[in-house]
């Protein structure tokens, strides 16, 4: 085997180990505001909250493959540290009218939550982010009694 037949052996193993690790996530055909709600914003794992936390979950939630063109990192993105049962409660009896719009709920208790942040060039992969974890309550909409969008810019004293 020559030098330049190993030089291109080599050049191919490290794109194809590019494009594996970076492969587009696509989420679920036909995924229901529910469920990319919860895709996007729930998690009830121990994970820490920090910046590992942060590429790791925005990766496996597929949020770092925005459209156009399927290459942007999304800017911001929190998640709410608790069950699903926990977080649809709030649309039930576990939550309040939010007074500053009619189409949105508060929680009346405080839940964890863990915001990533974008560390770089939302255009250049890979994406990297900064996690900050919280306690306070949220504030979500809700349609037919299931969670379906985060405030994530409201906070609410707790």
């Amino acid at each position: 085997m020559s030098v330049l037949q190993v030089h291109l052996a080599v050049l191919l193993l490290v794109v194809a180990s590019f494009t594996c690790a970076y492969q587009h996530c696509k989420p679920p055909p036909g995924e229901t505001a529910y469920q990319q709600f919860l895709r996007q914003h729930r998690d009830s794992s121990d994970d820490g909250g920090g910046d590992a936390y942060c590429d790791k979950k925005m990766h496996e939630r597929c949020m770092t493959n925005l459209d156009p063109p399927k290459t942007k990192c999304k800017e911001v993105n929190s998640f709410i540290r608790a069950t699903t049962n926990q977080i649809k409660a709030i649309c039930e009896k576990a939550g309040k009218h939010y007074d500053g719009r009619g189409d949105l709920t508060v929680s009346l208790q405080p839940f964890r939550v863990t915001t990533c942040k974008n560390r770089g060039d939302p255009n250049v992969h890979p994406c990297e982010y900064r996690g900050s974890t919280t306690t306070r309550k949220i504030v979500i909409g809700c349609r037919g009694g299931d969670p379906t969008h985060f405030e994530e810019g409201i906070v609410v004293p707790n």
